[in-house]
């Protein structure tokens, strides 16, 4: 095994969306919302007990959604919190050049517009 320097180090933190940078599950509380909320919630539990995949989860939560608004959506997005040390944290990566990458299953649509 070679040894690396600590100085030649090249360090990555993945760190997941939803219920570790925001403050909440933003996934599961857009079903709750906007979905058939009871629907949603077995669906949830479906997943939660590795009964169905998380593709599959996610094609049936969506078919809980009957009459989406995009309004009150931007409106679910931007009442949505983060984490309040996860800009240190962002910021004490880049000062010490640590990459960082978001991990999610989520919908990238939301993620994006909340992390700007």
């Amino acid at each position: 095994m070679n040894f690396i320097p600590p100085e030649n180090r090249n360090y990555k933190v993945f760190i997941d969306f939803d219920g570790t940078i925001t403050q909440k599950d933003v996934g599961e509380h857009m079903f709750l919302r906007f979905g058939d909320s009871e629907e949603a919630i077995n669906i949830i539990n479906r997943w939660i007990n590795k009964e169905i995949s998380s593709t599959e989860s996610w094609i049936f939560l969506c078919q809980t959604v009957k009459n989406f608004d995009e309004t009150r959506f931007e409106e679910f997005m931007n009442e949505i919190e983060i984490d309040p040390g996860l800009i240190e944290f962002i910021e004490y990566c880049e000062l010490n050049n640590i990459e960082t990458f978001v991990l999610s299953d989520g919908l990238d649509y939301y993620i994006k517009y909340i992390l700007e």
